[in-house]
């Protein structure tokens, strides 16, 4: 039991912000593998709202270019970092083209989203790794989807976003009966539930 004490301590520290999500009813969700798109407005006029459009459809070419055939999220996350600057020189154009001058920030953090759904797919409440795009203050209504796995991608005529619905992992597929927005979610992992049937 002393040898295994040590073990089970590393892969509780290893395992304890692994991001998988789960409901009351014990059904979990890896969200490991998501890379979400953010972008949030100047405030809610309607012109606001409208020009993060125009900046959502800008950057969303971009990102669809770059990630064409990307396998793995931790790839998307390394050609978007690279190219994090000319991703905000792509949105600040379109801020100026539009006859604004909010400065523009594009960067990849950690955030916390809630249960959502989109067009063929949900994604349960949590903290996601995300791509987000500030315009102005940010604190306007905010548009987001998924650009790995290339789920949203920019469409063929100027303000269409189209769901790549062949893409869309199983587990988050709203032909499956999703996590009702009710239903609180909490933070889970293996390790938590191991050393709960280790000492019950």
């Amino acid at each position: 039991m002393k040898k295994i004490i040590p073990i089970l301590i590393i892969l509780f520290i290893g395992s304890f912000f692994l991001p998988v999500a789960a409901d009351e009813t014990g059904n979990t969700y890896d969200i490991s593998g998501i890379l979400r798109l953010h972008i949030r407005a100047q405030d809610n006029s309607e012109e606001e709202q409208t020009l993060k459009l125009k900046v959502r459809d800008s950057v969303l070419r971009e990102t669809t270019r770059m990630l064409r055939g990307t396998e793995t999220k931790q790839e998307a996350e390394r050609i978007l970092q690279e190219n994090l600057e000319q991703l905000q020189t792509t949105a600040e154009h379109t801020v100026q083209e539009e006859g604004y001058d909010h400065p523009v920030s594009v960067q990849i953090k950690q955030e916390y989203f809630e249960y959502r759904e989109y067009d063929g797919f949900f994604l349960p409440e949590g903290n996601y790794d995300a791509l987000v795009v500030n315009i102005g203050s940010g604190e306007g209504n905010n548009w987001w989807c998924v650009v790995f796995p290339a789920l949203c991608l920019s469409g063929v005529s100027e303000g269409e976003v189209t769901v790549d619905k062949d893409r869309i992992p199983e587990e988050f597929s709203l032909t499956d009966t999703p996590v009702p927005e009710e239903v609180p979610v909490k933070y889970d992992c293996w390790i938590f539930r191991f050393f709960k049937n280790l000492f019950s």
